[in-house]
């Protein structure tokens, strides 16, 4: 059973190597940093979310989910 592939030319992968390598730092760091701090931001979003909907009830709703999923 062969995996397909996605073949890529190899003037594309030599073109984004030598972009990382060779490009400024910074803009590499942003590049690369960006899309981690949005599932960051995502993440933390949703917990708000959650734990606003599980507190509506009671706080003792609240205080039985921190026990069984805490951090």
């Amino acid at each position: 059973m062969t995996i397909p592939t996605l073949s890529v030319p190899s003037s594309a992968k030599a073109g984004v190597r030598s972009a990382i390598i060779l490009g400024p730092i910074p803009v590499t760091l942003a590049r690369v940093i960006a899309p981690m701090i949005a599932l960051l931001l995502a993440q933390t979003a949703i917990g708000v979310v959650e734990n606003n909907y599980t507190s509506r009830p009671r706080t003792n709703a609240l205080l039985g989910v921190s026990v069984v999923f805490s951090v």
